[in-house]
């Protein structure tokens, strides 16, 4: 805790500093040069020239910038007792070039002229190493000098105004990188990093960068134009290591590109509880270049139980169009992903447990559960992307999965409860086959402009969503029951469930986006919508005790639902003070208004279980929004919104099943259960600064007022047994949500920079439930905090550290006081030697302590590796994970209900070698 309060402070005092404290601190690491650009005919100043140093005798350029909007330039960082030659290049202006020695003292130019061109035809372009295109920024990729094997990423790092942080942000000129494309197209995932980290800087035209919107600047865009038949080749990786204690893995991905097709197929085995959710997270974990601060992909310590995992698939994208309009947004493309994964798994967990009684009665249970699983699940995706310029965007997806679940758990549990002892045994076989099919479309048309210049509407926009989910689970059940209670009869049961189900859902929706918007110049937003929700579940209930049919468990049920609602948005914004594409201060109202009716009708063969029932509700909120927004500066963003929701009990809880295995824990219903009501609140600004350094936080708050809530009403009988339904709280329950969010960047040169993210969260409740006919008001309180510090002290070393804290606290008018503190503390490190020798190391603490019991885990990882071959591309790697053997598993959870203390087994210590292969062959 003392680490987080002197990092926090830390944070606080540097968050503070200002942007010129920062300037001045890059004046003192170097020497200067300076001056301005204008027109030697008109005596204008000129924006946008390209403004590079070069070496004497050498052609990739040292130092680079643009020449401001007032014609201001200046390159820092610059040696002393150095000879420059100057270039300056502006299109349809001759190139101006000067020697330049740099002593030992900045230097001003002062005002340099540019000639005209006297005829543009006649004229032999000279390639920049930036210029302006436009509104597009374009950078000259072989300008730059870099190794033979560098990767884009590394490009990149040195192309001024272009920065990569700790964490992964890309940033130009302050402003954040929203996408990364590769010829106006993703480049196998939306992850930058698989670009960044793959593609060779010698195949690099140039770089783009651009606005994402004309309307918002913000942030930007980039594009990586690679050279005319170059776009196209293949990388990947081939791997396998084996260790200690008989941990293995295999790993395998190929990647394949031309002009219109990307094709990944790869797959991955492994027993070190390192997971592989699809092919995309494989092709972000096998990249070529780049240094991790986690230990390169490493397995996951925490994670409970012992795991073999095995999974492998193939992404396939299509373009229809070979060059793209980027800056339009504009698509016409196919993706298909194909994903198979099996688990087989072991874990085992010992839990006590301590329930909530109104007289403070001595009462715990423990368990010991082993559970052995088996995990199968394919999934399919096929998505269809068009969109055409500002007119037409639509977007077609299906999905496909198919789930298939074997579990066989042994569990026995000891429980007591006013002096009575009751001892369950429960051996259980359950299955689970489930498919589920779904069906995505929506499309969104802009309105052209009609002849007699009226528009109806800016935009329509349509949605139908469909899903399909058919199930079947069989359950095999052995349970006893004893007891010390002279009133309670031994208990014993063999029983076999199955279930066959299957749920259709459908939602349509369509909205008339700002309906006459020329006619209502004054008014934002008119927007009107409906939404129409269908709901079909069907199921079937076989129950059999022994080879008896459980009569009253065996039953046939269908529910039907719809929900239909119907809006209208209203908005105006206010102008307080505005110069376009410069600087906005405003202030918006907006306003909405649902009717919505739903109906649920349900028909059960199970006894009391038919229900049909109607709600009308009427939905209204309320968002207050102030704007003031500065070009190239900053922006803040400050709304106040309110809201009303309506919660409408589950049949679960008006008529559930009740199953007489669980005669221990009897849940029953209420049919009395009304309607709860949501009061919502909240408050948010948003600061963020567009310098290169700058500032950005996010603070928000939210508060909930819920009348009628559903709360538990629980009994507990002499006889060792639990009886549960709910009511409506007639006390109003309220919880306030209080959050803030940070991040400061500091930047000593261009190849030194330091990120600090702190992220905290704050919530405080109040709420109640009855036990034994007491009502129990519970205050809970709960905060959760991180602060990641991030380092990169140039492109082969990497520092990472982060401290979170977590704690929670419930206070009870019945029970004891229950209060739980988790602190993580990680530092990691990744050191590049020579460009072909790889250390990374972590070590993190975690301690979690409660009213009764503390525990502490310290972890440390160690890998090394080395890169051989003349393109590095042969790796062998080293790793050690819990060189301590000091790993275990602790958990607390604490409700309204019960505390629980739980411990599983967990992957301990083991040393593992790896080889791995990088196939790369791109056409250059």
């Amino acid at each position: 805790m003392k680490i987080y309060s002197v990092f926090l402070l830390l944070f606080i005092f540097y968050g503070g500093s200002t942007v010129d404290a920062q300037t001045n601190v890059k004046g003192d690491n170097g020497l200067s040069l300076s001056g301005s650009i204008s027109d030697s005919t008109r005596n204008i100043r000129l924006e946008a020239a390209s403004v590079a140093l070069y070496r004497q005798g050498e052609d990739k350029v040292h130092s680079i910038a643009l020449s401001s909007r007032t014609g201001r330039f200046m390159l820092e960082k610059l040696p002393p007792q150095t000879s420059f030659r100057l270039q300056v290049i502006h299109m349809g202006y001759e190139p101006f070039e000067r020697e330049i020695i740099i002593v030992d003292s900045s230097i001003n130019l002062g005002e340099l002229y540019l000639t005209p061109r006297a005829n543009e035809l006649e004229a032999v372009e000279i390639l920049s190493p930036v210029r302006m295109n436009g509104d597009t920024i374009e950078f000259n990729a072989d300008a730059f000098h870099l190794d033979s094997n560098a990767v884009a990423g590394d490009l990149l790092t040195k192309l001024p105004g272009i920065t990569i942080w700790g964490d992964n942000e890309i940033t130009y000129n302050g402003k954040r990188i929203n996408k990364l494309y590769v010829n106006g197209k993703d480049f196998f995932s939306t992850n930058a990093n698989i670009a960044l980290q793959n593609i060779p800087k010698n195949i690099i035209d140039n770089v783009q960068i651009f606005d994402t919107d004309r309307e918002r600047r913000e942030s930007k865009n980039a594009n990586i134009v690679l050279k005319k038949g170059k776009d196209r080749g293949i990388f990947g990786k081939i791997g396998a290591g084996i260790g200690t204690n008989k941990q293995n893995e295999l790993e395998a991905i190929a990647n394949l590109f031309n002009s219109s097709n990307q094709l990944s197929v790869g797959g991955t085995k492994s027993n070190i509880n390192k997971p592989l959710d699809d092919i995309d997270q494989l092709l972000n974990n096998t990249t070529f270049g780049g240094i991790s601060l986690k230990v390169d992909y490493f397995s996951d310590l925490r994670k409970k139980g012992y795991h073999e995992d095995s999974a492998y698939g193939m992404m396939f994208n299509h373009n229809f169009r070979d060059k793209p309009s980027y800056q339009m947004g504009d698509h016409n493309e196919l993706k298909i992903d194909l994903f198979r994964k099996s688990s087989n798994s072991l874990t085992e967990r010992n839990i006590n447990m301590i329930r909530s009684m109104s007289e403070g009665a001595d009462n715990s249970s423990v368990t010991k559960e082993s559970r052995h699983s088996d995990f199968n699940n394919f999934l399919g995706n096929v998505r269809y992307q068009f969109k055409n310029g500002q007119r037409t965007d639509l977007n077609i997806s299906a999905k496909f999965e198919k789930r298939q679940v074997d579990n066989n758990r042994n569990t026995s549990t000891v429980g007591q409860l006013y002096d009575i002892e009751t001892r369950e045994s429960d051996l259980s076989r359950e299955e689970l086959d489930e498919s589920i099919l779904s069906l995505n479309a929506d499309l969104r048309i802009s309105s052209k402009l009609r002849s007699n210049w009226v528009k109806w509407y800016d935009h329509v926009y349509f949605k139908y969503d469909l899903l399909y989910n058919p199930s079947t689970s069989i359950v095999e059940t052995d349970k006893s029951i004893q007891s010390s209670s002279a009133d309670f009869d031994d208990r014993s049961f063999l029983r076999n469930s199955k279930f066959n189900g299957s749920i259709v859902n459908q939602d349509a929706y369509v909205k008339l986006e700002r309906i006459f918007p020329q006619k209502m110049s004054g008014i934002v937003d008119i927007d009107i919508a409906q939404r129409v929700r269908l709901n079909h579940n069907s199921s079937d209930h076989v129950v059999r005790d022994s080879s008896e049919l459980n009569e009253s468990l065996t039953y046939d049920e269908i529910e039907y639902g719809i929900v239909s609602t119907s809006s209208l948005s209203l908005g105006r914004k206010f102008m307080i003070d505005e110069l376009y594409m410069r600087y906005e201060k405003s202030i918006g109202f907006y306003s909405n208004f649902d009717v919505q009716v739903a109906n649920d009708d349900v028909r059960s063969g199970y006894s009391d279980r038919n229900i049909n029932r109607t709600n009308a509700f009427l939905l209204p909120s309320l968002r207050i929004n102030y704007l003031n927004k500065v070009e190239q500066n900053f922006v803040k963003d400050l709304s106040l919104s309110w809201d009303i929701s309506y919660h409408t009990p589950s049949i679960g809880l008006v008529a559930p099943v009740v199953d007489s295995i669980n005669i221990l824990n009897q849940t029953y219903g209420n049919r009395d259960l009304e309607n709860s009501k949501n009061n919502n609140i909240s408050l948010r600004y948003i600061y963020a600064s567009f310098k290169p350094t700058g500032l950005h936080y996010d603070l928000g708050f939210h508060a909930k007022f819920l009348e009628d809530a559903f709360v538990p009403n629980i009994s507990y009988r002499n006889d060792g047994r639990r009886e549960l339904y709910f009511i409506n709280d007639k006390n109003v329950q309220v919880n306030y949500v209080a959050s803030a969010n940070m991040r400061k960047a500091f930047k000593m040169s261009r190849e030194s920079n330091f990120t600090a993210k702190l992220s905290n969260m704050g919530v405080f409740s109040k709420k109640g439930q009855v036990i034994d006919g007491d009502y129990d008001k519970l205050k809970s309180m709960s905060y959760h905090g991180k602060l990641d510090l991030l380092f990169n002290f140039s492109d082969f070393i990497k520092l990472g550290v982060y401290q979170q804290f977590d704690f929670f606290q419930q206070k009870s008018r019945l029970n004891a006081d229950f209060k739980s503190t988790t602190s993580d503390s990680n530092l990691s490190f990744g050191l590049g030697l020579r460009k072909r020798a790889f250390l990374n190391t972590s070590i993190s603490y975690l301690n979690v302590e409660n009213n009764s019991t503390s525990d502490g885990v310290l972890l440390w990882n160690v890998s090394a590796s080395y890169r051989a071959l003349k393109k590095r591309n042969l790796e062998i790697k080293l790793s050690a994970l819990d060189i301590l053997n000091n790993n275990s598993s602790i958990t607390v959870n604490s409700t309204s209900t019960y505390t629980m203390y739980e411990t599983n087994n967990i992957i301990r210590r083991y040393v593992m070698v790896n080889l791995s292969y990088y196939p790369r062959f791109f056409y250059y």
